[in-house]
């Protein structure tokens, strides 16, 4: 199986500089690619444990905070569903999880839906950690909708299903 492209990993303080997005402007495309650059970084610098904070969770609170836009959304949504490359998905998808009020309710639970309906387990764990992480009832059908093959996995989402009920 092919590796997927990886960048290299940048000096420390260059993965934490600070991001700035800047919209209407032509290089949204780039600024894009730099935040995808750092957050490849971050997990390839540091391994990514339930529990334990991760530097790319500052990179992810960093551009939320920096645009009230729908862009940086539409970034993350994409990033948590590229099939291409499912570690980084997966990874991108549990720090998500992991920020407080991300997006809108909608967009939470259109991101849980995306990344169940994604192939890799890796992917679908992460949305249901993410599920779990946000608490929100709205993603309730979603979880209970979802087939899921994986026994392990099922028994989680019961879980998740159950907790989010009380």
């Amino acid at each position: 199986m092919a590796q997927p492209y990886r960048y290299s990993n940048p000096p420390v303080a260059q993965a934490r500089c600070e991001f700035r997005f800047q919209p209407g402007r032509n290089g949204d495309t780039r600024q894009r690619k730099h935040l995808e650059a750092r957050l490849y970084a971050a997990f390839e610098a540091e391994f990514l444990e339930d529990g334990i904070g991760h530097p790319a969770e500052e990179i992810i609170a960093e551009a939320l905070r920096s645009v009230d836009d729908q862009p940086v959304l539409d970034w993350f949504m994409a990033f948590c569903s590229d099939a291409a490359c499912p570690s980084f998905a997966a990874s991108v998808l549990r720090c998500l999880g992991r920020q407080e009020n991300t997006g809108t309710i909608s967009w939470r639970a259109e991101i849980v839906r995306g990344g169940l309906a994604m192939d890799d387990v890796k992917i679908r764990d992460a949305a249901v950690q993410a599920a779990e992480s946000w608490r929100d009832r709205d993603i309730l059908d979603i979880l209970r909708l979802h087939i899921e093959p994986e026994p392990w996995l099922r028994n989680y989402i019961l879980d998740v299903i159950d907790d989010l009920q009380e």
